[in-house]
């Protein structure tokens, strides 16, 4: 997490941030460890968006549709994930801020 632009008081945040996944439920305890798993996401959709759009189209187009539809989920689960955790991240953010 780049601190840089972030004040003492919001860098050493403790927060209780939970997010539910389909195997159970994802505890972070730490503003940077969400910055870090928000971070984790995007690029686990920029993957995803390579791979079904431009030259990975063909090759997303040629799967069985059992794999396509399993990957299709996953992207789905990551940006419903990544949703949550930012919105909890804001809602941390405002307590911080009063």
């Amino acid at each position: 997490m780049n601190c840089n632009n972030v004040n003492s008081t919001l860098r050493d945040s403790q927060v209780e941030i939970v997010i539910e996944t389909p195997y159970g439920k994802l505890h972070i305890g730490d503003i940077s460890d969400a910055y870090d798993h928000a971070t984790m996401k995007a690029r686990e959709l920029k993957a995803f968006f390579v791979l079904i759009s431009g030259d990975g189209q063909e090759n997303f187009s040629n799967l069985r549709d059992s794999s396509q539809n399993s990957l299709l989920w996953m992207a789905e689960q990551s940006a419903s994930q990544l949703e949550s955790l930012l919105l909890q991240v804001q809602f941390e953010l405002c307590k911080v801020r009063k």
